[in-house]
């Protein structure tokens, strides 16, 4: 957020963003985010019914909105642009968030992988990086 750009909230979504998932990890918290591979709501308990399987930034947006309304917990409602990353393939959105990942230790095969890469010709060129 700058002067000049953002809504001046601030919030903090350690299932959503890297700063956050950083700042909550050192003290032990478990990220969540109730959203899928599709950026759709999740069936899970801790949300209400009606959002299961709402993509997030459609109606899913437009349900949350209407549920806090409902709830009383809303003072009030302000269309904002959200500046999203977006996908340069399908100049959609992208919604960051916090998945399970697993590394391999693939030191074993490198000098072999290595190898068979000098006969490949890389598109562009700077894409043959190697150590």
């Amino acid at each position: 957020m700058t002067a000049e750009s953002g809504t001046g909230l601030v919030h903090c979504a350690p299932g959503h963003g890297a700063e956050d998932y950083g700042l909550f990890a050192k003290v032990g918290f478990e990220p969540y985010s109730p959203v899928d591979d599709a950026g759709n709501f999740i069936a899970d308990p801790s949300l209400p019914e009606s959002l299961h399987g709402l993509n997030v930034l459609a109606e899913g947006n437009e349900s949350v909105l209407k549920l806090l309304a409902e709830k009383g917990a809303s003072i009030k409602s302000h269309p904002y642009v959200h500046k999203y990353p977006y996908d340069w393939r399908t100049k959609k959105p992208v919604i960051v968030r916090s998945t399970w990942q697993w590394f391999a230790n693939v030191e074993s095969i490198k000098e072999d992988a290595t190898r068979a890469l000098q006969g490949i010709k890389m598109v562009p060129e700077s894409g043959m990086y190697m150590r």
